[in-house]
C-alpha cells in the first residue's frame, strides 16, 4: 500500500513537471521600443569641459535583441521575454570603451531597465518603476528641470557615486529621452556637460 502511495505521488510529480513545459516565443526588439532608446549608430555626442576642451564619442555599436525561444519550465507559467538594446560609445579616434547604455525590456514583471556604464562607473534605473521612489534612494536624486548648455532637459535625475576606489566619476546628471547629459569627476573636479 505504502509503496502504491509512492509511486503515485511520483508519477504525479513527473506529470506536473511535463505540463510546465512549455516552448515560448520571444520576439526582437520592436522599432516603436528601439525610438525610446536615446542613442542609435553613428551619432557623435559632445561633452564640453571649460578647461579640458571637447570630448566626441561616437556610438560605433549598436545592438539589438533578436527573436528567440526557449523551453520554460516555471510552474506558475511564468515565462519572460527579453527585449534590448546597446550602444557602445567611444572617443573618437580611440577604442577604449569610455560608455555604455543598455535597455532591457522584461515581460514578466513588464519593466523596462536602463544600465549605464561611464568610465568604469555602473548603475542601473528604471524610469517607471524607480522613479516614484527615488527618494527613498541614498545615491539618486531628482532633478526635474536641469539647464546644461543653454539647454533645459526635463525630469533630469542625479547619480552620486560614493565608491570612489572604482571610477573617478564624482555624480553623472541622465534622463530617457538624451542619456548622460553631465558628468563630474573627482580629481580635478571637471565638469563635462553634453553639448545638444
Amino acid at each position: 500500500m505504502h509503496r502504491r502511495i509512492v509511486i503515485i505521488l511520483v508519477a504525479a510529480l513527473f506529470l506536473t513537471g511535463l505540463s510546465c513545459n512549455r516552448n515560448v516565443e520571444c520576439p526582437a526588439l520592436s522599432d516603436d521600443d528601439f525610438a525610446n532608446f536615446p542613442y542609435h549608430a553613428g551619432d557623435t555626442l559632445k561633452f564640453y569641459n571649460e578647461q579640458l576642451g571637447t570630448k566626441l564619442l561616437v556610438v560605433n555599436e549598436i545592438h539589438r535583441s533578436e527573436a528567440y525561444s526557449y523551453a520554460c519550465r516555471d510552474l506558475n507559467r511564468i515565462c519572460n521575454c527579453e527585449q534590448y538594446a546597446e550602444a557602445l560609445l567611444r572617443p573618437v579616434n580611440d577604442t577604449t570603451l569610455f560608455m555604455s547604455l543598455k535597455m532591457l525590456l522584461q515581460s514578466a514583471n513588464n519593466t523596462c531597465r536602463f544600465y549605464y556604464s561611464l568610465m568604469g562607473f555602473q548603475f542601473e534605473f528604471d524610469f517607471e518603476n524607480d522613479a516614484p521612489y527615488v527618494y527613498l534612494m541614498p545615491d539618486i536624486f531628482y532633478e526635474d528641470s536641469f539647464a546644461v548648455s543653454d539647454t533645459l532637459f526635463s525630469n533630469v535625475y542625479r547619480i552620486e557615486n560614493t565608491n570612489f576606489t572604482v571610477s573617478n566619476i564624482h555624480r553623472v546628471y541622465f534622463n530617457r529621452e538624451t542619456g548622460i547629459i553631465r558628468f563630474d569627476e573627482y580629481i580635478g573636479g571637471h565638469i563635462w556637460v553634453y553639448v545638444y
